[in-house]
């Protein structure tokens, strides 16, 4: 069965009601409660040895802080900026990563 997905140009315009709505302000409070929601699902998960029953909730969790952060780049952006940042990131992190990955084969050999 196809689920009826949202499409990003409906998305967009709930994302633009809902911070015309309540405003700039009361959205960066949600997203600072979803946040600490999501770090809290987290931390049980964590504590409870990483059980799977608590996976549900940490997917509640991301969704609601993806639904937050899809607002903050509407009242921060350019979303550009952000991506070209995250580019940046992503790519700093990739060569670590492979920083890493040679030297634990230059270790192996020796």
């Amino acid at each position: 069965m196809l689920r009826d997905y949202l499409d990003i140009n409906e998305r967009n315009k709930i994302y633009d009601d809902l911070i015309t709505k309540f405003g700039p302000k009361t959205q960066v409070i949600v997203a600072i409660e979803e946040l600490s929601e999501l770090q809290k699902e987290l931390c049980k998960y964590l504590r409870n040895n990483e059980q799977l029953f608590l996976v549900k909730g940490i997917i509640e969790e991301l969704a609601d802080v993806e639904i937050m952060l899809e607002q903050l780049k509407r009242l921060f952006g350019p979303v550009w900026a952000i991506e070209e940042i995250k580019d940046y990131k992503v790519r700093r992190a990739q060569e670590r990563y492979l920083t890493e990955v040679k030297n634990e084969q230059c270790k192996k050999i020796d």
